[in-house]
């Protein structure tokens, strides 16, 4: 009788041990959460980047879409869904694999894949997995969120234009490890692109309008999802347009919703200035903290400014704009020479240690590149050069004086800053 009471003590308190642990969530690389916040406290090193991967592992995520599901007998070039609009979301997961050597900012490529020295980023068919129903997805995400992880939040992404069903699962998964966001706390909202670069383009401006009340629909079941935790939101590009009016439409409706945002970083937007200084103010109402990420070299954003004579919020090397509660970040970086200069927030580290210490710790951090304070903005460029690229600011950006236009058509000057303004 004696052991047996032993034993049931002793299970007893095995018990309080684990109920414990699991009460107490173990934080993430020894960082401390704190409550008042609801972020973690900054470490005393800084926030920190993996820079490479020292071996294979699966990274999962939920998704939503207005895709249509390709019908019996349709050939898949992207996954299980056509470019068409269909008129419901459809939930799923995806298991990407992240590949031994992966690299930070990086989606990979072919002859990093060969060489082994920058394998790709691989979502086979078989790593996409979609629900019944909004009700199956709610119920299996409530089960594997249960336990949660630090930080005990969850991410939106949000992609742009030009950009396959595969294409933008990619990026958003690449973001998800990158920045450290556990599996099953990064949300995609994968919007019909069309995914062409000349025609397309008009096709997904009309796709992106319509996807509104669906982008509305979907945060109001990850709101249901997360509960008392923090959603953060990282726009890219067109994605901003529906992100804007739906941020706009919750802050007329904010008390019903009950939707509350914890950072909401826009990234490059492709939205036309004077609409966003009208309707922007309300992130304000609905989110702790909004941050904007632009460039004078954006050259997909210039063609867009371009394409529609009037000024983008994402282009140009001063906030044309600027709403006071917001931060604005200006890079000078060099990391896409010869390509579309778009993708500097996934792929240049100063931004995604800005993103990591804003969604983790509640704060900018400044601590890798090389930024200065301009006014009410900050720059950042490499510190490896001396200034910007004049010639290819004259040729392909967007650096213009605040709202110079002349009858709706622009007429400023490209001028970039001193060399000196910038060290």
């Amino acid at each position: 009788m004696q052991r047996r009471n032993l034993l049931a003590v002793a299970a007893l308190c095995a018990l309080a041990f684990l109920s414990s642990c699991m009460s107490a969530r173990a934080p993430l690389s020894g960082v401390v959460q704190t409550e008042e916040s609801g972020y973690l406290t900054m470490p005393p090193g800084g926030v920190r980047l993996v820079s490479e991967t020292e071996s294979q592992t699966i990274y999962t995520f939920f998704y939503a879409t207005t895709r249509r599901p390709l019908n019996a007998g349709e050939a898949s070039t992207d996954g299980p869904y056509s470019i068409q609009r269909d008129d419901k979301l459809h939930f799923g997961t995806i298991d990407m694999v992240v590949p031994k050597h992966h690299q930070l900012g990086s989606v990979g490529s072919d002859w990093g894949t060969v060489t082994g020295t920058d394998p790709k980023l691989e979502i086979r068919d078989s790593d996409i997995h979609s629900y019944a129903d909004e009700s199956a997805f709610l119920r299996d995400a409530s089960l594997r969120l249960r336990v949660a992880t630090e930080p005990d939040s969850f991410v939106v992404y949000i992609h742009g234009y030009n950009n396959s069903f595969k294409e933008s699962a990619t990026r958003a998964g690449q973001l998800g490890v990158d920045l450290g966001i556990p599996s099953y706390h990064l949300f995609l909202f994968n919007w019909p692109s069309a995914a062409k670069l000349v025609h397309g383009y008009f096709m997904d401006e009309a796709t992106i309008d319509a996807s509104e009340a669906y982008l509305a629909k979907y945060l109001n079941s990850i709101a249901e999802l997360a509960g008392s935790r923090k959603i953060h939101v990282i726009a890219h590009s067109m994605g901003n347009r529906a992100m804007l009016r739906v941020a706009a439409t919750l802050n007329e409706v904010t008390s019903h919703r009950h939707i509350r945002f914890g950072q909401v970083i826009l990234a490059a937007p492709d939205v036309d200035v004077q609409v966003f200084s009208e309707l922007a103010p309300a992130y304000a109402s609905v989110a702790e903290h909004t941050t904007v990420y632009m460039s004078p070299y954006d050259k997909a954003v210039h063609a867009s400014e371009a394409l529609h004579a009037y000024p983008r919020v994402g282009c140009g090397s001063v906030p044309l704009a600027p709403v006071k509660q917001f931060d604005y970040v200006v890079s000078y970086l060099d990391v896409d020479f010869f390509g579309t200069g778009h993708d500097y927030f996934a792929s240049a580290a100063p931004f995604l240690a800005d993103t990591k210490s804003l969604i983790y710790y509640g704060a900018a951090s400044h601590a890798i590149g090389d930024w200065k304070k301009n006014g009410d903005y900050w720059i950042v460029k490499d510190p490896q050069r001396g200034g910007p690229r004049p010639i290819l600011v004259d040729q392909w950006g967007c650096e213009k004086q605040p709202a110079v236009q002349d009858g709706g058509v622009l007429s400023g000057t490209v001028k970039p800053p001193l060399a000196a303004d910038l060290h």
